[in-house]
This record gives C-alpha cells, structure tokens and sequence, in this order.
C-alpha cells in the first residue's frame, strides 16, 4: 500500500469526512475538491496523525513510569498477554521514528519501508480493527 492509497482511506473513515467538509466548507472550495490540496491549503492534518501522535506520545509516558506503579504494572500484562490495545498500537510503535521527521524524510521512510502497510493491514476502511 502506498502513501496516496492510504491517504485514500483516511479520507474515507467518517471523522476525516465531517473534517473534510468542514475544511472544504470553511475555504469555500468545492465539496469534491482535491482533499489533499485542501488538507495542504488549511494548514491542516487528517486526523490520524493526530490521534497516532496522542497514542505514542502516551505510550512514551507510560513506559517510562516508575517501577512498581499501577500504570506500569498494566503495560507489563498488556504486553506479556498480547492484549488487544498494546497489540493494536504494536503496528504504531514503528511510526514513532517518522513524526519527528520533516514531511519530506517521513515521506521517503514511509514508502522505503512500508510502514503504511504495517500500520494499516488490519483495519478497515473506517479504522475499525478487523
């Protein structure tokens, strides 16, 4: 899968939609002009990568928590179980290293590596995990 494909589904899920609207809405353009070029002219982000950058940036908080806390304790069973919510942002943890990349780096490392496929093989088009 490659970048404009997975953009493709991101413009797809129904929170980037009413985003999407809103974006279109707010620049007076079209509601079938180019999303990336409104994405682009707004300034703005799909949502996702907001919501991925939330996720790591508290899985960051929480694996550096002290030893012999609550938090810790549950990330060391979510872990060990492979429970659904450690085990549905493993895909993500590979990420971490392209959001603090300039877009064009992180473009280039996700198309060499094929992150967007890892990240987004097990869910569908709403973002649901299949």
């Amino acid at each position: 899968m490659d970048v404009d494909n997975f953009l493709s589904k991101v413009s797809r899920t129904m929170s980037e939609k009413v985003h999407l609207s809103f974006l279109k809405w707010a620049l007076g353009v079209h509601r079938k002009a180019s999303n990336i070029g409104v994405w682009g002219e707004s300034g703005r982000y799909p949502l996702i990568y907001q919501s991925i950058r939330l996720t790591l940036n508290y899985y960051k908080r929480i694996s550096e928590a002290a030893e012999g806390t609550f938090i810790k304790a549950a990330l060391s069973e979510q872990k060990s179980l492979k429970l659904p919510w450690f085990k549905n942002i493993e895909p993500l943890l590979k990420l971490d290293e392209i959001f603090n990349l300039n877009h064009v780096s992180a473009f280039r490392a996700m198309k060499n590596k094929n992150i967007v496929l890892a990240a987004k093989k097990n869910y569908d088009t709403n973002g649901v995990r299949m």
